[in-house]
């Protein structure tokens, strides 16, 4: 990006989990072509970095566990091809009140799971081994076992940047990875899209992948006058001290939409909760746990810890972007024939990401 103005064959915006993905697999089904991958800060510094990390084999939706599915399939490919990409497999289990096991079933990508529950009737009744300690299930619920999950230990978006500069080299093409440089507006220019930045400077891009996280709705707008049918929400995780032992469970609460990680790395267990803060900025600053979030969690907590739980060593807060019907958006930006929106993960970027990544690609013809 040497001169004031450079075209390249794919430009990829915003550098969290989806745009990574969006760059990596555009030079593996492509290896010749110049990708230009730049975001307003640091690479997987936004709401990447705020990620809990997991993979769940659930959607609400029809079309979240298609995407879900075939994430697992690229993820379980890149986990061959990047022997350093830290994921790995853990053991889950359900808990559900026994009258929402049929809807609970519906969400789950695994069709057998209707045979697996186990009924609890009393207090006590059932344990889940390796759960956190002091967590019991309630009396009128039951648990789903044998599910897997996967989880991320660190450094994910790392891995898969070394993975693309790696096969950059191999193929002798060019991938600049930009930082600190902030699209202000997009416009067509000659059959490919121009992309002015806030220093003056000016790109081209054949095709461009619009990946901006929880800046979709008001970045759409400033970038290309177009309007985006989602709304950002807070995305909110207690992180709680207690060490899980070897082989720990995720433990998801389908009742809740919440769940327990393990973190064994760190000696805590992380619960993510469903926060109802709607229409709040993408700023880390502004973003706290606030006393209604609280309250929600500890609800949560006490219903599942009858005896008591430790406090909270702390909270990890930031936001995401959601749709109406909680599916992604895959779509190519209005007037903008070379430009697709990849977005909207309504909180799952990590687990949706590489098939949105897929699909923005196959809409953009690459």
């Amino acid at each position: 990006m040497s001169d004031r103005q450079t075209t390249y064959d794919l430009v990829v915006v915003g550098g969290g989990i989806a745009g990574v993905m969006t760059a990596l697999l555009a030079r593996r089904r492509h290896p010749g072509i110049d990708i230009l991958l730049l975001d307003r800060s640091v690479l997987g510094l936004g709401a990447t970095a705020y990620s809990a990390f997991l993979d769940l084999p659930f959607g609400h939706t029809e079309a979240i566990r298609s995407l879900t599915a075939r994430s697992r399939a690229i993820y379980r490919a890149l986990r061959d091809s990047v022997p350093d990409l830290p994921i790995i497999d853990v053991d889950m289990v359900g808990v559900c009140a026994r009258d929402r096991i049929e809807p609970a079933c519906e969400r789950l990508t695994d069709s057998d799971a209707r045979r697996r529950w186990t009924s609890c009737t009393g207090a006590d009744d059932v344990t889940i081994p390796g759960a956190p300690h002091g967590f019991a299930v309630p009396p009128g619920h039951a648990v789903l076992e044998n599910l897997r999950a996967t989880r991320c230990t660190g450094g994910l978006v790392e891995a898969l940047v070394g993975a693309l500069e790696a096969d950059t080299l191999a193929a002798g093409a060019r991938t600049d990875l930009v930082e600190g440089a902030e699209v202000v507006r997009l416009s067509s220019d000659g059959g490919a899209c121009r992309l002015d930045l806030h220093d003056g400077r000016h790109v081209r891009g054949a095709r461009v992948a619009l990946c901006l996280g929880p800046w979709l709705p008001s970045a759409l707008g400033r970038l290309t006058g177009a309007r985006a049918d989602t709304r950002v929400k807070k995305v909110a995780s207690l992180l709680l001290p207690s060490e899980p032992p070897a082989g720990a469970p995720v433990v998801y609460l389908f009742e809740h939409e919440a769940f327990l990680m393990p973190q064994p790395e760190r000696r805590r267990w992380l619960f993510s909760f469903r926060s109802e803060a709607w229409d709040v900025a993408p700023d880390a600053a502004a973003l706290w746990l606030s006393a209604d979030d609280l309250a929600r969690a500890t609800a949560i907590l006490r219903q599942h810890f009858p005896r008591g739980f430790a406090a909270p060593l702390g909270a990890r807060v930031f936001c995401d972007a959601y749709t109406p019907t909680r599916d992604p958006v895959i779509a190519q930006v209005p007037d903008l024939p070379g430009a697709v929106i990849v977005g909207g993960a309504g909180g799952s970027g990590v687990r949706l990401a590489p098939a949105m990544a897929e699909q923005g690609l196959e809409r953009l013809g690459l």
